[in-house]
């Protein structure tokens, strides 16, 4: 047998056989039972999964493959396929793959791919109505369309009627509390993104994130209960313009996307805790009052500005006030019972404070004259340069001209 001869046999294709059964039916069967009791049992949806609408079956989110990965003993490690980073252009894209091994021997369970990049509609730009636009922003070199936004009661723009816009109930994922918001249909213009460098991480982690999913997906089997990344998908295609959907709320956070309006809160909490007198607490009421910070993303920092007012007010008319905003505020049931014990405390003080205080009563004319040697002893009137000095009783007193032709004294 030449070298050619020997060759040519090693890649010589073996005969097809058929395909063989890695495991009998009903082990599959009972593995995959086994899949369907944890989901059922363990995973909690909206937060593990959750069902997106006009889809077949829920997707799944990543503390739920996370939660998969630790029940099936599965290690993780990312390979970079691609990657862009333009600096001077501000695009960035990331392309990884997900490889997964089992803990006990770090044998191959499967692997998944992703990627993200900045030109992605959710991170190029966003749609925001014309009370938003940026200070110099054109409308005419903006592109513009009309659509829908969900807002809190304190944004709905001027002149529209509330009774009349669309109602959600939605659940802070902060604190589990429910709060309303208000879908307004007007113009909005598409404003690009000033920063991208900003969003690298951002990326980075989302890229990541829809690899570890599709690995999770494909080790597990359970594309047959799951879909993936459908979260992912810009709101037009679910036929929303603009608007956070019920799922968004929370995703995010897998890829550290910040509340814009979380540090303007904490400057506000941090400036109510250290004030020390009443000018500075409304001031901070006021500003409060002119931010876009709800009190249904940020209950704590409401209830905090209202027991400050209460240690502040001075009269039960203001307290009456404070309460009424309480109640109109709709805080969560904690915030809410947390503020009784300030309130009463307040309105205890002032009521005592308002019984130690001296109650003035009108002084007859005889006392008066006691206090002031030149009042009148009948009417309490000044005495003028025509007084009268009359006895009663042995006792000289003055009286008024006027008084003494009446005949009082």
């Amino acid at each position: 047998m030449t070298a050619d001869s020997v060759s040519l046999a090693e890649v010589e294709p073996r005969l097809y056989r058929g395909l063989t059964m890695a495991m009998a039916p009903l082990e599959a069967q009972r593995r995959l039972e086994e899949l369907q009791a944890f989901v059922k049992s363990t995973m909690k949806k909206d937060e593990d999964y959750g069902t997106i609408p006009g889809t077949d079956k829920p997707t799944l989110y990543q503390p739920g493959a996370q939660k998969l990965a630790e029940l099936y003993g599965f290690s993780h490690k990312f390979i970079t396929i691609e990657e862009v980073k333009d600096w001077e252009r501000g695009f960035f894209f990331f392309y990884f793959r997900c490889v997964l091994t089992t803990r006990a021997d770090g044998s191959f369970v499967g692997e998944g791919i992703g990627n993200c990049n900045s030109k992605e509609s959710k991170y190029a730009g966003r749609w925001v109505p014309a009370s938003e636009l940026p200070k110099g922003a054109s409308k005419e070199s903006l592109q513009c369309k009309v659509g829908s936004r969900w807002v809190f009661r304190n944004e709905i723009p001027e002149g529209m009627d509330i009774k009349t816009l669309q109602t959600q109930e939605r659940t802070s994922k902060k604190n589990g509390s429910k709060y309303n918001v208000f879908k307004v249909v007007d113009e909005v213009f598409l404003v690009p993104n000033p920063d991208p460098y900003s969003l690298v991480n951002t990326i980075t982690k989302m890229a990541s994130k829809r690899a570890y999913i599709h690995a999770v997906i494909a080790a597990t089997r359970s594309s047959g209960l799951f879909n993936q990344d459908i979260e992912d998908l810009p709101k037009e295609a679910f036929g929303q313009v603009e608007g956070t959907r019920p799922w968004e709320a929370g995703e995010e956070d897998d890829a550290d996307v910040a509340d814009p309006n979380a540090e303007h809160a904490r400057l506000l909490l941090e400036r109510a805790d250290t004030a020390k007198t009443r000018e500075e607490v409304l001031l901070v009421v006021k500003d409060l009052a002119a931010s876009n910070v709800a009190p249904a993303v940020y209950p704590g920092l409401y209830a905090r500005v209202f027991a400050r007012r209460a240690e502040f007010a001075t009269t039960t008319e203001e307290m009456s006030g404070i309460m009424r905003e309480i109640g109109a505020a709709h805080l969560p049931k904690a915030q809410a019972d947390s503020l009784r014990k300030p309130c009463r405390v307040a309105l205890d003080r002032i009521n005592a404070a308002a019984k130690k205080a001296p109650v003035e009563t009108a002084k007859s004319p005889a006392e008066t004259a006691k206090t002031s040697p030149e009042a009148c002893h009948s009417c309490g009137g000044e005495l003028g340069a025509s007084a009268v000095a009359v006895k009663v009783s042995g006792v000289e007193y003055k009286i008024c001209s006027s008084c003494d032709q009446a005949g009082g004294a």
